[in-house]
């Protein structure tokens, strides 16, 4: 006899990205951002990053609702680790700098329904594509991981490098930095005007 819809536990999947998931992709990234056109990807982006780089977009879904997005490309480690902007490294949010030659998986997104928050989807993300790295045998995952909480806390620490500090020391918690710090990511400098709106 199957199982009534209710009597069963939710299905939580974690796979590739495809084209039929762009809406929903998109309709979260609003609900995640706010209907903000500069946090808001294209379709055309969307599309891009899947093409440039099939393997390295994931999403989540929870009973078949969309709950999370992890956006990835490869790239050459002098390129990640120089100066850059979000905007340059990625171009423009089409995944279009991918090398398949790069050495390194550069994160260039992830986000998480608030609504599913304290499933640890945003962990099991960060978990395929460190998993992905160790498949390709690349040297690992970076990214550049925005610290927007800073702005309400200037006058406290005055520098960047002051606020990572207290966030390293756990004085402070930063939702997002706390969270790459406890998988496993550690702070090697600061990117100036990474994402110039925060």
């Amino acid at each position: 006899m199957p199982l009534n819809k209710a009597d069963r536990k939710p299905n939580l999947i974690i796979r590739c990205a495809m084209a039929a998931d762009i809406s929903a992709i998109r309709k979260l990234c609003r609900k995640v951002y706010g209907d903000i056109d500069a946090y808001t990807y294209t379709q055309d982006q969307l599309r891009g990053q899947m093409a440039s780089f099939p393997d390295g977009q994931f999403v989540a879904t929870f009973d078949d609702t969309l709950v999370g997005y992890c956006a990835s490309f490869q790239i050459d480690e002098e390129t990640a680790f120089a100066p850059h902007s979000w905007s340059g490294i990625t171009g423009n949010g089409f995944a279009a700098r991918h090398d398949p030659e790069g050495d390194w998986l550069y994160g260039m997104e992830v986000f998480v329904d608030p609504d599913y928050r304290g499933h640890r989807i945003g962990q099991r993300l960060y978990s395929m594509r460190k998993n992905l790295a160790t498949e390709m045998r690349l040297k690992g995952v970076v990214f550049g991981g925005r610290i927007p909480s800073l702005a309400k806390r200037w006058k406290t620490f005055g520098s960047a490098e002051a606020y990572i500090q207290a966030v390293n020391e756990k004085k402070v918690r930063d939702s997002v930095l706390s969270f790459q710090m406890r998988n496993g990511f550690e702070v090697i400098g600061v990117l100036k005007d990474y994402w110039p709106e925060d």
